[in-house]
């Protein structure tokens, strides 16, 4: 009784798995989705600015760029959903030679699915002349402190995606009294440091624009940069206005392209009325010439 059951019921169903078991198995491989990088330069200076674009079917993906020491992430374009958009800035003590930017593409789930590396080669640096100024009082400013709590907000700041960036407009119509790099030598020596943006000299108490659209995160007054303002534009990208006379915005207020955000003055540590105007990428100090609409030297 008991072997007509084994014959009957169990031998059959072990050869019925033994074939499934042998069976070619269908295996489904998800392919990640295509991705078409571009970049504004393949060659450029140290002190500028690289902008990589990406597009993709997939409007889901996370695509971390990585160079030059920075990790930032390419944000999908508010009006091109299919279109990611990043910046990187090339340091100023970068050494000329071949480089590498990295893009790491993952899923929504979080998944690794693809590298894909940009050579780009670096240029020896232009180089930059010397200038010594001589301020009454700059001993007693505290820059160090400034520029780090400056920095902070900066670090915080700049996440957010949004419209296309370039071109700005620029902030105040005037001459360009000092360009972006120039070495100064404070006071004999006291102190030194390469210029980090653009002077614009101007009447005191012209209305300042604010060229793109954005967030203020700072508006506040200083004692070495004067009445200073931060705006985040997005993408890594701020802009900072120093030396103001009035400050006509808050911490927290969104600006548009066009708008007014204080007027011009010489607060702070300043020869005279001026605008400073300096953009900051993922916390690098780039040439807002590579922002600015028009590319010649006087707007």
């Amino acid at each position: 009784m008991r072997s007509n059951f084994l014959i009957k019921i169990l031998i059959p169903a072990l050869i019925l798995c033994s074939l499934a078991a042998c069976a070619p198995r269908t295996v489904i491989r998800i392919l990640p989705p295509e991705i078409k990088l571009r970049v504004s330069k393949q060659e450029m200076e140290p002190g500028h600015v690289l902008r990589v674009n990406a597009d993709s079917p997939d409007c889901q993906l996370t695509l971390i760029a990585q160079a030059w020491g920075q990790t930032t992430r390419l944000l999908p374009v508010s009006n091109e959903p299919t279109c990611y958009e990043g910046f990187l800035g090339v340091p100023l003590d970068t050494l000329p030679g071949p480089g590498t930017v990295t893009i790491n593409a993952f899923s929504h789930q979080g998944q690794k699915i693809r590298t894909i590396n940009i050579a780009i080669q670096v240029l020896p640096r232009q180089p930059f002349k010397t200038v010594r100024l001589s301020i009454r009082g700059f001993g007693k400013y505290d820059f160090a402190t400034e520029s780090a709590r400056m920095a902070a907000v900066r670090k915080q700041a700049g996440t957010g995606a949004g419209p296309r960036l370039t071109p700005f407009i620029w902030p105040v119509k005037g001459r360009i009294t000092e360009i972006f790099g120039v070495k100064r030598i404070y006071n004999q020596g006291m102190k030194s440091w390469f210029h980090g943006g653009i002077d614009i000299a101007v009447l005191g108490g012209t209305p300042i624009i604010v060229p793109a659209d954005g967030c203020v995160v700072l508006a506040e007054p200083f004692t070495a940069h004067g009445n200073s303002v931060l705006i985040d534009h997005g993408y890594g990208v701020i802009t900072t206005y120093l030396h103001l006379r009035k400050l006509l915005v808050r911490n927290g207020e969104m600006v548009k392209r066009g708008g007014i955000i204080g007027e011009v003055g010489t607060t702070g540590s300043s020869t005279g009325n001026h605008l400073h105007f300096q953009i900051n990428v993922n916390g690098i100090k780039v040439d807002p010439y590579d922002f600015l609409e028009s590319l010649k030297k006087t707007p």
